[in-house]
Order: C-alpha cells, then structure tokens, then sequence
C-alpha cells in the first residue's frame, strides 16, 4: 500500500486556524513532563513545525516531487538565530540541502533510505557555524499504526509512522545509537514524536511528545536568518 507522505503530515484544511497541544515527557530517574504546542504550516517546498505560541523554535523540513527531506531545527529555545541545519552531498552526489531524505513522497511499508553523508550546519548564528556529522542515516516507512493517544483526538487514530536512525555504522548501516519516531495521525498531523537510545536490549525511549488535544488558534513562524535563504517569509 502506498501512502501519500505529505497528506499524512499535514492537518487537513478543514483545521486550519488551529494546533496542536499535549505534553513532553522525560523518562529518566526524575520522570518530568511539560507542555508542548504544535502548529504546522506549509509553504512553497517547505514544512514549518512551530513548537510554541512566539513563532520559535521550530523544525522545517523540505519537499519536493520526490522525497521529503529532514533540514533545520532549534539550538537555543530562546535564540531563535541559532539552529542546525542539514548541508551535505545528497544521494546523487550533490552537495546541498537535501542529503537527509526522511520518506519518499508517496511511501511503502518497508522503504528504507540512506544517507552516508549526514553533515549538518550548527549555526550560532545566522553566519556563523561549524560543520558536524550524525554518522550513518537510516530513514523507515513503518506504514499504518492504530493509536490511543487521548485528548480530544479520536480513539483508535490512524497514523503514518516515520523512523529516523542515526549515529550509525557509515560501512553497514548498523547499530544505529539513536532512533527518533514521527507518527503523523490523518488527519490532524504530527500526533507523536519518540527519542530512544540503542541498550543491549534493544531500542529504550528517554522522551516522548504526544499533541493530542485540537485547540483554536495558530501562528506565523519566526526565523529570522531567512534573509539569508531569501525566503518567502521574510
């Protein structure tokens, strides 16, 4: 079964002028958990998710006909000039902005993409930065999962699950240290994101967003190094 990648991601027109809320939490000795916020926004080749009510910070990623590609997200919550930002050679061998593919536009159950050059910008600000590397990529359509989330949301929501392993084996693509879980639940959007850590038993989760209760209200994001990349926004 094929599935429409970016119909999944984003909120179905019927919500527009509002967002997502729920809450972050941390598994750690200390469990804590705080209030998370989503508003997502297309434009042009790009998918803005902005994770509070000031516009920042934010991660935007970029689509074409093909795939949809992983490219910036914050630093500093409160420095909304400071971010990462994915620059490297992309499948083809050409080096720009879309070496991370995160899913192909229409995707299967079972698609894995590759990415040996996972190199990023880590900007202190908008001209300033550093390169750095994640090691290996490895991106997975996981296909259609049932959720529960709660909230306001329906029971039983269906979601679109995207994999994201990284720090990985650069030779065999293995033994991928971390792997990051977006479930995109149709037709709200971006429903849950997971962090875990590779243990010797197997992928452990260290953190958690659920966006499971609809509420009015939306906002134009804020990124201001946009000057740079000539944006529409600015």
């Amino acid at each position: 079964m094929t599935f429409d990648t970016l119909d999944w991601m984003m909120p179905h027109p019927r919500f527009a002028g509002m967002h997502l809320e729920g809450l972050h939490l941390e598994y750690t000795a200390s469990p804590k958990n705080s209030k998370v916020i989503i508003h997502m926004m297309r434009q042009n080749d790009k998918i803005y998710c902005t994770k509070t009510n000031d516009g920042y910070p934010w991660d935007i990623n970029l689509f074409d006909n093909n795939y949809v590609y992983l490219w910036i997200t914050e630093v500093d919550w409160q420095n909304p000039k400071t971010f990462k930002k994915f620059h490297g050679k992309d499948a083809s061998g050409k080096v720009g902005e879309k070496n991370i593919r995160l899913a192909k536009r229409h995707c299967q159950t079972g698609d894995i993409l590759r990415a040996a050059d996972s190199s990023y910008e880590l900007h202190s600000d908008c001209t300033t930065f550093v390169v750095k590397n994640l090691q290996a990529v490895q991106c997975v359509c996981q296909g259609i999962f049932n959720q529960n989330l709660g909230g306001n949301l329906p029971s039983y929501l269906p979601c679109l699950r995207l994999e994201y392993f990284w720090d990985g084996d650069p030779v065999h693509f293995l033994n991928f240290k971390n792997r990051e879980q977006y479930d995109y639940g149709w037709p709200y959007g971006w429903v849950r994101w997971s962090h875990a850590n590779l243990q010797s038993t197997g992928y452990i989760i260290d953190q958690e967003s659920i966006f499971n209760t609809v509420v009015q209200g939306t906002v134009k994001p804020v990124f201001p190094c946009f000057r740079r990349y000539e944006d529409i926004l600015i």
